[in-house]
């Protein structure tokens, strides 16, 4: 069975869910804003993660650790499920 990381699962939500669609898909401000937070926080802590090994527990202590407001948690919880 072919494990899937969540590497490959935000480079395919970036090649097909990221893609510029006009009037009927995301504005580009949207698009950066949402590569930048993968790029920055989810990929280098669960890149080479495979998807079933990703607990919502892991996720939520990973969040509670990091620094930074609330505000700021929700924002990368946004990008981490908009990739799932």
């Amino acid at each position: 069975m072919v494990q899937i990381t969540m590497k490959e699962l935000v480079d395919h939500f970036t090649e097909h869910g990221q893609v510029d669609k006009g009037e009927e898909g995301r504005a580009y401000s949207t698009r950066d804003r949402c590569e930048s937070g993968l790029n920055c926080w989810i990929l280098p802590r669960w890149g080479k993660t495979a998807i079933d090994r990703i607990r919502t527990v892991a996720v939520e202590e990973w969040l509670g650790s990091i620094p930074g407001a609330n505000g700021t948690k929700s924002k990368i919880r946004k990008h981490y499920e908009r990739a799932l």
